[in-house]
């Protein structure tokens, strides 16, 4: 499991929504939600080392529109009852 922070211009450009269709193809599960500073998203994932790679990849990138200054992540250990879908 990973928790991470994206930083920029990641509000208001469909990045939570990118964030969960890419965690669902990657069969991730976790959740991702703004924070009130207007420019940070936080979440976690929970999943295989590989699809969770693949995550942080796309999540350097971000939606179209975005502007990812900085992506920090790091991994966590999971707890019971973090093993359905993916929230935003």
């Amino acid at each position: 499991q990973i928790s991470f922070t994206a930083t920029g211009h990641v509000q208001a450009v469909f990045f939570r929504s990118f964030t969960r269709e890419k965690a669902q193809n990657l069969f991730l599960t976790g959740f991702v939600k703004n924070l009130p500073d207007g420019r940070t998203v936080v979440g976690e994932a929970q999943g295989s080392p590989e699809n969770l790679d693949k995550l942080v990849q796309h999540l350097r990138l971000g939606p179209r529109g975005a502007r990812v200054d900085e992506l920090k992540y790091e991994e966590v250990v999971a707890k019971d009852g973090e093993e359905g879908g993916f929230e935003v």
